[in-house]
């Protein structure tokens, strides 16, 4: 019994580390006119770049004080719910936004977040991106 809850609890690990290989890398849509870029990567840092500007990473300005942008992915539901913690490194988490990732294909994410500090509880047309994998 005990070899049969371990094979389980090591086929679950693998399969979330799997998708969450399959996450990492820069993924790239139109919302409304405007092009935008997600980066995700392996070391658990997200950057949003919004008409070649970005924000987030391990490191940036943020009105003079240096913070980074980190996320969490809950692979245990789908759509998959994600966090995205802005934090200052001497202070702590600043504010956490909330959303969902849902995989339409390898190359192909559905994402929505919300403001900082709201909840949003589905992805709907209006509050999320269609974005694909950058080649």
């Amino acid at each position: 019994m005990k070899k049969l809850a371990l094979l389980v609890f090591l086929t679950f690990s693998l399969s979330l580390t799997a998708q969450n290989e399959k996450l990492i890398g820069k993924w790239t849509g139109d919302s409304k006119g405007e092009v935008g870029s997600i980066v995700f990567d392996d070391e658990g840092f997200i950057t949003f770049i919004i008409e070649g500007n970005p924000m987030g990473g391990k490191a940036f300005d943020m009105d003079g004080v240096t913070a980074n942008m980190t996320y969490e992915v809950d692979y245990s539901v789908k759509p998959y719910p994600v966090e995205i913690n802005v934090n200052v490194p001497e202070v702590g988490t600043l504010g956490t936004m909330y959303g969902f990732i849902e995989f339409l294909s390898d190359d192909s994410i559905k994402m929505a977040v919300g403001q900082l500090g709201e909840k949003i509880t589905e992805i709907t047309p209006q509050n999320s991106i269609v974005l694909n994998r950058d080649e």
